[in-house]
């Protein structure tokens, strides 16, 4: 299975540094960050395309990792399978929640946006706010995972 999770985070101002900020919140979360260039940001439509000041970034599963399939996988593992991060599904949702809530509480952010994808093949997008996220991908999930969805996440 080929999964993708990749965005940007637009910023009211400009940072010191891009590297810095993926580093922190990679640390932060145990998540790999990377960043990438807004060209990556494949089948993003113009109305979700960054606007100003942004970092883009692909997500994956660890620092270590260059996929993301366990982290948007909807299947909960037994308790002796050694993945990296949480067994169930639910929890390794709730890594993206803690991720979205550290990058708006840190930083001066205006608009985040996430494509949780099979293939980078988007279907909808969804507006949402952050403190809505986590109950969002849960029934997302529950539906299809990866979702094939843009998740367009203000304060």
């Amino acid at each position: 299975m080929t999964c993708a999770a990749y965005g940007f985070i637009e910023f009211k101002e400009l940072l010191d540094s891009d590297a810095d900020l993926l580093r922190v919140l990679q640390n932060a979360s145990g998540l790999g960050l990377r960043q990438i260039a807004a060209s990556e940001l494949y089948n993003f439509p113009d109305s979700v395309t960054p606007t100003g000041r942004a970092v883009c970034f692909c997500l994956t599963d660890s620092p270590s990792s260059l996929g993301v399939e366990y982290l948007l996988s909807n299947l909960d593992f037994a308790d002796e399978a050694e993945i990296g991060m949480p067994l169930q599904s639910k929890d390794r949702l709730a890594l993206i929640d803690s991720l979205v809530l550290s990058i708006f509480d840190n930083w001066p952010v205006t608009r985040f946006a996430l494509a949780l994808t099979y293939h980078c093949y988007i279907e909808e997008t969804k507006e949402v706010l952050r403190q809505d996220i986590l109950a969002t991908l849960i029934q997302d999930f529950s539906a299809f995972a990866p979702p094939n969805c843009i998740y367009v996440v203000t304060a």
